[in-house]
């Protein structure tokens, strides 16, 4: 069966260290129709650790605004409006999730400790800054003869940091 997707995303770097993570806010998965729930989990790449949540499920890791359509493996036609928040409160979980995975890679990309705190990452929020921010699409084929075909249309797409 073909796979697409498409989230939201946003690298961080750690200022200090210049180490870099990524969180992903998934807003469609043509696998979602199959799935009840999308568990929030962290995983890395070969190139970053990141962490990855859709939009509207689980709030560990990000709100959904109230103004924002919900995260879907439905297709739908027209634009959509998507907007998610991640909380001081919320982005400390993810690095401490981020952390403990680190914890049990250590030889990842990334996940070496500091010395003097034994994590690989900061778990103060000022201490990073936003790197790249935009929309992630992926389709995988699925087998030899999967076929999908996906399009989509972004505009107003910004990142804002309030503290």
């Amino acid at each position: 069966m073909p796979v697409g997707q498409v989230s939201l995303f946003a690298y961080l770097r750690e200022r200090q260290s210049g180490k870099l993570f990524a969180i992903l806010l998934a807003i469609f998965d043509s696998r979602a129709a199959a799935v009840d729930s999308y568990t929030p989990f962290i995983a890395h790449d070969t190139a970053t650790p990141f962490a990855s949540t859709s939009l509207g499920g689980d709030p560990r890791y990000a709100s959904r605004s109230p103004y924002s359509s919900p995260y879907t493996g439905v297709a739908w036609t027209g634009l959509r409006f998507f907007r998610g928040h991640i909380s001081q409160a919320q982005f400390r979980t993810i690095v401490a999730d981020i952390n403990a995975y680190c914890r049990e890679h250590p030889t990842a990309r990334f996940c070496n400790a500091d010395p003097s705190t034994g994590m690989a990452f900061s778990a103060e929020p000022l201490n990073y800054e936003i790197t790249d921010f935009g929309v992630l699409h992926e389709v995988f084929p699925g087998g030899p003869h999967g076929n999908l075909s996906m399009g989509i249309h972004v505009y107003e797409l910004g990142a804002w940091n309030a503290r």
